[in-house]
């Protein structure tokens, strides 16, 4: 559920043309190259650092030039965030956790290896850890919405649903234009019990995305909350349209909960049927619940 968002890009005034950026990258590399082979392993941390003031001031272009010299200047900090990553990316994660640990060893400020980590430790639900690596992260790059966004859902998670708003919003106003936090605080909000502000939040990530099947989902259960059972409908009709497969079943069941709410057991049978039947990883045993009910024609409550 974890993803890595980075803020939006912005280009510094006197980097408007490919031209002056392509000189100044040269400039960069050839003086950072020179320098690389008299004190290769301070330097790294030097640009490390160098990186973290450019990523916080929204020069996002310096900032990825000097981490990506940073790990061209010290071999043991590449391998170490390489594995990391790698084991992230194959769900390897006590493995993904040591090899970011080892890179933060090597340098206590690269910032992104504490989010990587913290994915890693939200992965394996230890979210006391997880806070703490995205917290660091925000530390030396306040501007960090990928870490505002992951550390959002672990409080989402633990239930701590007014920090996670807090978190979402402060991601907003740094990057307006990134959907998932507008749809993570929109169910948040429904969470909440607070479905008016949860559907202006899923509707302003599915203008932002269209074809965002989870926002679709927010929807659905905001205007179940509204009880606008046709909205409410239409909108996990379209979840369903646009999720991968393996995303279904949890929708269907969602569904066919809210037809069991306004009273259409006939329909909620049909719906948390084709839920059950979906859940070949047994991961929804609570829809098989919701049917038996519907089954019986007893309403949701």
């Amino acid at each position: 559920m974890y993803q890595e968002s980075k803020p939006r890009i912005v280009i510094p005034p006197w980097l408007n043309s490919a031209r002056e950026k392509a000189i100044v990258l040269v400039v960069t590399s050839a003086l950072v190259f020179g320098l690389v082979y008299i004190v290769p392993g301070p330097f790294s941390r030097v640009l490390v650092q160098l990186g973290n003031t450019a990523f916080s001031a929204g020069h996002d272009y310096l900032g990825i030039a000097s981490y990506a010299l940073a790990r061209l200047s010290n071999r043991d900090l590449k391998d170490s965030l390489e594995e990391c990553l790698t084991c992230d990316h194959q769900r390897q994660f006590e493995l993904a956790i040591n090899s970011c640990t080892n890179a933060v060893t090597i340098d206590p400020d690269y910032a992104a290896a504490y989010s990587y980590r913290g994915v890693a430790y939200a992965s394996l639900n230890k979210y006391d850890q997880a806070i703490a690596d995205f917290t660091r992260d925000l530390e030396l790059i306040p501007i960090a919405t990928r870490s505002l966004i992951n550390r959002g859902l672990v409080y989402m998670f633990q239930k701590r649903y007014d920090l996670a708003i807090s978190d979402f919003t402060k991601s907003i106003e740094i990057n307006p234009e990134e959907p998932q936090a507008y749809m993570n605080r929109g169910l948040s909000h429904v969470m909440l019990g607070e479905t008016k502000p949860a559907v202006l939040d899923c509707q302003k990530a599915v203008a932002l995305e269209e074809r965002y099947w989870n926002a679709y989902v927010c929807l659905g259960l905001a205007y179940s909350g509204e009880q606008e059972w046709a909205m409410a409908l239409t909108n996990f009709d379209r979840a369903i349209a646009l999720a991968p497969s393996t995303q279904r079943s949890y929708i269907y069941c969602m569904q066919g909960s809210a037809y069991a709410t306004f009273g259409d057991l006939e329909s909620a049978v049909r719906t948390l049927e084709q839920g059950v039947s979906l859940d070949i990883a047994g991961q929804n045993d609570w829809c098989k619940s919701a049917l038996e009910n519907a089954q019986q024609g007893v309403p949701a409550p």
